[in-house]
Parts: C-alpha cells; sequence; structure tokens
C-alpha cells in the first residue's frame, strides 16, 4: 500500500507546477526507486499466491486484473528507464505513464471497483460471440466494397459528403498519428 500511495504522490508532484528546478534532478531517481519497490510488491504478492498454491480463480479474479494491470505498469516503466539509460528522446513519457497507470493500484482497496471487476468477467465472455460476428460483417462489407469500388472512391471529391473523419470538425491524417 505504501508503494501505491508514494506513486501517487510522485505522480500529483511529477504533473504539477508546484516544483522547482531541483525537481528536475529527482524525477528518474525517485521514478527508479518507486518503480523497483512496486516491481518488489508484485513479485512478492505473485509469490506468496504460488506457495499457497490459491486455486480458487474466481476469488482472485480482481487481484488477477490488477496485478495485470502492474505488471503493464512497470513493464512501460522499465522500458521508460532503460531509455533514460540510453539517452532517448520521450523516455520520461514513458516512466510517466506507466506510474501513472501504476496508480490503479489503489483500485485493488475500493470494494466497488473489486465488484465492478468481479462482474465484468461474468458478462464479457457472454459478448464475445456477437463482437467477433460484428466484427466479421463489417470486415466482410469492407472487403466486398473494396472489390467493387476499386479505389474510385475519392475522399473529399464530393463537396456536399463530409467524411467521418471530420465530423467533429478534427481531420485525422495519417501524418499526424503515425
Amino acid at each position: 500500500m505504501f508503494v501505491a500511495l508514494a506513486n501517487v504522490a510522485y505522480i500529483l508532484v511529477a504533473s504539477s507546477k508546484f516544483h522547482n528546478s531541483g525537481w528536475d534532478a529527482a524525477v528518474t531517481p525517485i521514478a527508479f526507486v518507486i518503480t523497483i519497490l512496486g516491481i518488489a510488491e508484485l513479485a512478492g504478492r505473485l509469490t506468496v499466491v504460488k506457495i499457497f498454491r490459491i486455486s480458487d480463480v474466481t476469488a482472485a479474479q480482481p487481484d488477477i486484473f490488477f496485478d495485470g494491470i502492474a505488471v503493464s505498469a512497470a513493464a512501460i516503466s522499465v522500458v521508460g528507464l532503460v531509455m533514460i539509460g540510453l539517452n532517448r528522446n520521450r523516455a520520461l513519457d514513458y516512466v510517466f505513464t506507466g506510474r501513472a497507470i501504476d496508480m490503479t493500484r489503489c483500485l485493488r482497496l475500493n470494494k466497488e471497483a473489486r465488484d465492478i471487476v468481479k462482474r465484468s468477467t461474468e458478462v464479457l465472455p457472454a459478448l464475445l460471440g456477437p463482437v467477433v460476428l460484428i466484427i466479421t460483417a463489417m470486415h466482410i462489407f469492407n472487403s466486398v466494397g473494396m472489390a467493387i469500388w476499386r479505389g474510385r472512391v475519392i475522399v473529399g471529391s464530393n463537396p456536399d459528403l463530409v467524411p467521418y473523419y471530420g465530423v467533429f470538425g478534427i481531420e485525422i491524417t495519417a501524418s499526424r498519428w503515425f
């Protein structure tokens, strides 16, 4: 629990404008310490599960979910810390992203969040069939449309039609996002 609270405090201070110039030198070492403590806590919790062979998966579903999020957050933070060691650009963005994702560790203590995760594991398998059907139908109709029109559809050629990506006044182009 200490690691989760330290992580929340770190993210709040790192994302606020209240820190001074001395903070810039401490950002990386503090992130390194919190990441290592988080990995150690996670490893300890997962080792306890293995030692005692907790096999009741339904009782452990929220823990498995939150531990999975913690593992992904730790992996993203470690990638950021390695990038800092290699002097790469935007390395702190990875560290901050991993630490921000790790703030969900506090949800483990919230009974309602645990109930939502447990209920979601009961509902989501029932939705898998309809979702696969919809995605398959979209794929088939997309392939049929591409076969019928073969590139003859030119976006923006009809001024009366608004492209779907410009509906909200925001045009998404490949050069901007990729």
